[in-house]
């Protein structure tokens, strides 16, 4: 495997010492680079850690947040990635930070496009930290094996995508996978051994079927998996 796997007794243990890794990679960015970067997943999976993260005394004020995709929904949605980030993570100290949306005025993610585009040319690449979850059919970010957008999250040379999904589910706006591996390591968390399997499979080549095949079966960016039951 290109990639390392760290398992956990519990989920619990598994917030806390990513959640210790993630301050002491924001810190060390800030240190060194005086800014920090990261670009989290939403879903009911992260929340625990952005909890954890709201408390942590780190320079927020110098580092800058994005998602690694989220709905083509308002800010004060339910459904908005955004809004989980805002209601978890800063809601303490991190409200110092500064979050770069992926939504924009527009009634589709294309109207939006350019705009998006526009607020993520105010990071500086590459990331320093990118947390992605994955779905039982191998989709991470808004990379959906059955999306006929995949291929412009896959292959454009695009900081972001517009990706709409053939099942009804709402748009999205996706990081591509170009941006996603402009960054300095990459974390995937991931629950349960439905999950793990899904992982093992994609681990043994690329393939579209399984879009996270895309960033474990590389070797450009750094990919450690936190994992527990």
């Amino acid at each position: 495997m290109s990639f390392e796997v760290k398992k956990f007794s519990s989920r619990d243990a598994a917030f806390d010492s990513l959640s210790h890794d993630v301050q002491r990679w924001l810190s060390a960015a800030v240190l060194t680079r005086n800014a920090a970067s990261i670009a989290l997943s939403g879903g009911t999976t992260p929340g625990p850690l952005f909890e954890r993260l709201s408390t942590a005394s780190l320079d927020w004020a110098r580092t800058m947040i994005t998602l690694t995709d989220d709905r083509w929904v308002d800010a004060d949605d339910p459904a908005s990635n955004e809004r989980l980030v805002r209601a978890t993570l800063m809601s303490g100290e991190a409200s110092a930070a500064t979050i770069v949306p992926l939504k924009a005025p527009g009634a589709a993610p294309a109207d939006g496009l350019a705009a998006v585009k526009a607020g993520l040319d105010a990071i500086a690449f590459p990331l320093d930290v990118v947390i992605m979850g994955m779905g039982t059919d191998g989709h991470c970010a808004s990379l959906f094996p059955e999306s006929p957008d995949l291929q412009d999250g896959l292959t454009g040379a695009e900081r972001c995508a517009a990706i709409r999904r053939d099942d009804g589910e709402l748009a999205r706006m996706s990081l591509t996978k170009s941006a996603l591996l402009d960054s300095r390591q990459i974390i995937l968390l991931i629950f349960g051994d439905e999950k793990m399997a899904v992982l093992n499979a994609a681990a043994k080549g690329t393939s579209d079927k399984l879009p996270v095949s895309h960033f474990l079966c590389q070797d450009k960016v750094p990919l450690t998996v936190y994992w527990a039951a």
